[in-house]
C-alpha cells in the first residue's frame, strides 16, 4: 500500500474518496444503484447473466461482450460498468448506450456531485456523455440520436490516477431539471477516430469501463420515500434482450418481448460437392440478405449444418460443422458486428428432413441452416 503515497497530496485526498469519499457524502444516499456493478441480473429471454442488475443497454439489445485481453482488472470488487462509445462498423446513428433510473429524482436547482473510477483500456480517452432525462431512454419514441449531453466528461475531468490506469473523475454541476433516469454513452457528434486494430470485440465495438460510480446531493439530505422502490424495480426488470422494456411501468404499459424465429436453408448446391467451399451463387443470395439483416432486431443466429447417411457418421459430422462455419464466415466478412451472436453446429446425418433412400431425399438432407431469432415489439 505504500505506494499510494508517492501521488502527493491531491491524490491521497483521492485515494481517501476511494476508501471512502467524503464525509458529507455518508450522510446522503447514493442516487445510482449497484454503483460498484457487482450485483448481475439473469435475464428472462435465456436464463443467463446478462448485465449488471439495475443497468440497461439500448442499441443493440445483445449483451455486451469484450476480449479478456482487454477488459481490464475491476478497480474494487470483481465486475465493472462496460460503457459503449463507439463501434469501428456501425455509422454514428446506431450507437449504444446504458442507463439507469436514479434512486431518488433530481431535483431542479440544487447541486450534485458525480464521480466515479474510469478506465479506456489503453485506448486514447476522448469524452464521456451522461444525459440526465425525465423520460425513461428505453421507451417507444426517445431518440437517441441528436442528444445534448447534459454533461460532456472530458479529460480535464480527471483527477488522477489511481491504479492500473484507473483514472479518478469528479464533476460538481446543477440540476437543470427534475430528471429520474441518467443515460450514458457517446453523444458527440464527431466519430471518435478509432480504427480497427482498437476493437475490443470482434463485433467492433469499443468501450469505457466505470467501477464505483457516485451521484449525491452536495448538500447532505435524506433519502426521498421511493428510494427502495425504485431499487425494487430496477432488479425486477429482467428483460435484457429487447428493446422498450421498462421500468417505470406505472408511466409507460410495459412492452413484453415476443421473439420471432426466422429460418433460412442454404442447400447443399451452393457448396463444392463433399466440401465446406462456397460457390458463387451463395455470395449472390447472401448479399441479398445483408440488406435485410439489419432491419430485423436479431438478437441470436444459429448457423447449424446437416448431411446425408452416406459415408462415415464422424466425416459427416466434421463436414457439416466446417459447413456451417463456411457460411459464418461468409457472413462475418459483410457483417462483423454480429461476430458475438452467431452461434454454430453440425448434425452430420442426425434430423433428416427427407428419406435417405432417394437422391432427392438425400439432396434435402444435405443443407445448412441460419435460425434467426428476431425480437419484435408489442405495444
Amino acid at each position: 500500500m505504500a505506494y499510494y503515497f508517492s501521488f502527493g497530496f491531491k491524490k491521497q485526498v483521492i485515494l481517501f474518496v476511494l476508501m471512502g469519499f467524503c464525509f458529507f457524502e455518508t450522510q446522503s444516499q447514493n442516487l445510482f444503484a449497484n454503483a460498484g456493478f457487482e450485483d448481475i441480473n439473469v435475464c428472462t429471454e435465456y436464463h443467463a447473466a446478462c448485465a449488471p442488475e439495475a443497468w440497461y443497454y439500448i442499441k443493440p439489445t445483445t449483451n455486451p461482450l469484450v476480449s479478456a485481453r482487454v477488459a481490464p482488472k475491476p478497480l474494487l470488487g470483481s465486475n465493472v460498468l462496460l460503457v459503449p462509445v463507439a463501434n469501428v462498423y456501425i455509422p454514428n446513428d446506431q450507437r449504444s448506450f446504458v442507463y439507469t433510473k436514479l434512486t431518488c429524482p433530481l431535483e431542479k436547482g440544487k447541486q450534485y456531485k458525480l464521480s466515479f473510477y474510469l478506465n479506456s483500456s489503453k485506448r486514447i480517452f476522448y469524452n464521456i456523455d451522461f444525459y440526465f432525462s425525465e423520460k425513461e431512454p428505453a421507451t417507444y419514441g426517445f431518440n437517441t440520436s441528436g442528444l445534448k449531453p447534459s454533461l460532456n466528461i472530458t479529460a480535464s475531468f480527471i483527477e488522477a490516477e489511481i491504479k492500473q490506469a484507473w483514472q479518478a473523475v469528479e464533476y460538481i454541476f446543477t440540476a437543470t431539471d427534475n430528471a429520474s433516469f441518467c443515460l450514458i454513452g457517446n453523444m458527440s457528434k464527431e466519430i471518435l477516430p478509432y480504427k480497427e486494430v482498437d476493437k475490443m470485440s470482434s463485433s467492433g465495438n469499443i468501450y469505457y469501463f466505470l467501477d464505483e460510480i457516485k451521484l449525491t446531493p452536495v448538500l447532505a439530505q435524506l433519502p426521498c420515500e421511493s428510494y427502495q422502490e425504485n431499487i425494487d424495480k430496477m432488479y425486477a426488470q429482467n428483460y435484457r434482450h429487447t428493446d422498450f422494456t421498462v421500468v417505470d411501468k406505472e408511466k409507460k404499459k410495459p412492452v413484453k418481448p415476443v421473439f420471432v424465429i426466422d429460418t433460412i436453408t442454404v442447400p447443399a448446391a451452393f457448396f463444392e460437392t463433399g466440401k465446406a467451399f462456397l460457390k458463387p451463387a451463395f455470395q449472390k443470395m447472401m448479399d441479398s440478405l445483408t440488406l435485410v439483416f439489419p432491419l430485423k432486431k436479431i438478437a441470436k443466429m444459429e448457423i447449424t449444418g446437416y448431411t446425408d447417411n452416406k459415408g462415415l457418421p464422424e466425416n459427416n459430422l466434421s463436414l457439416s460443422i466446417a459447413r456451417a462455419d463456411a457460411v459464418k464466415n461468409y457472413i462475418l466478412q459483410k457483417m462483423p458486428q454480429y461476430n458475438d451472436i452467431i452461434f454454430i453446429s453440425g448434425k452430420g446425418q442426425e434430423n433428416p428432413v427427407a428419406e435417405n433412400n432417394t437422391e432427392a431425399g438425400r439432396s434435402k438432407n444435405r443443407r445448412v441452416e441460419i435460425i434467426l431469432t428476431c425480437s419484435k415489439i408489442i405495444q
